[in-house]
């Protein structure tokens, strides 16, 4: 359900990078997303994290549209541990955007979180992204709308997970999400969730083996479709 601001996996890094502080190895992640199944609207993702005895840094990169309209994202991020139950982080990001015939712009933006354990394998977590408003100042067009994201993730067991959410841009109505993961077996898992502005539904599989995992998922949106994620 994107409920992701208290999860703690290497796609934290989009979400709240403190999360990407339980990543115990070099890590690197790949992802497609075939927005509402318009190619046009597809992305394409990758992050690296790597984890050192003090820290742990992450990059990310992002690319979203065509030849003709495309945005791309390119995230540093530094998390920290404050002891074994706060970790914090700050992520710069580097924001291009090109229209054919017209060209090419950039700007910088910054977001930062954390992550806190108030009671064993139960997390709170808060993120904010671009406070400054950073635009396009050709186009004086927000590139990443300014938002504040609060929630909550309970790992019951090495099995379920459920997570939720509330997130509030700043000139939007706030949303709600909320997601379950059920782990089948060793290798197996299932997921689901919501957000309820505009109403969305979430459901995905994964396969882990050894040092590799797959995950695939799809979100439905329910007036422009669904769009699957690998």
């Amino acid at each position: 359900g994107n409920a992701g601001v208290a999860l703690q996996q290497l796609w934290s890094i989009n979400s709240n990078a403190a999360g990407i502080l339980k990543v115990g190895k070099p890590s690197l992640a790949l992802a497609y997303e075939n927005k509402y199944n318009i190619k046009e609207l597809s992305s394409k993702s990758a992050a690296f994290v790597a984890p050192f005895p003090q820290f742990t840094l992450g990059s990310t990169f992002t690319v979203y549209g065509n030849g003709h309209y495309a945005l791309s994202k390119s995230g540093l991020a530094l998390a920290k541990k404050f002891g074994q139950k706060l970790f914090a982080a700050v992520k710069f990001n580097y924001h291009t955007i090109r229209i054919a015939g017209y060209g090419n712009e950039s700007t910088f933006s910054v977001e930062a979180g954390f992550q806190t354990e108030v009671m064993r394998k139960f997390w709170l977590g808060a993120h904010i992204a671009n406070p400054n408003q950073s635009k396009f100042s050709s186009r004086n067009e927000e590139l990443t709308p300014t938002h504040i994201r609060f929630g909550a993730a309970y790992y019951i067991s090495d099995k379920i997970t459920i997570s939720s959410e509330i997130e509030k841009l700043l000139n939007a109505a706030a949303d709600f999400k909320m997601g379950l993961a059920y782990r089948l077996a060793g290798l197996l898992s299932l997921r689901t969730g919501f957000s309820a502005s505009p109403f969305k539904q979430y459901g995905g599989i994964g396969i882990s083996l050894h040092s590799l995992a797959f995950d695939i998922s799809v979100s439905s949106h329910p007036v422009l479709g669904p769009s699957p994620q690998i």
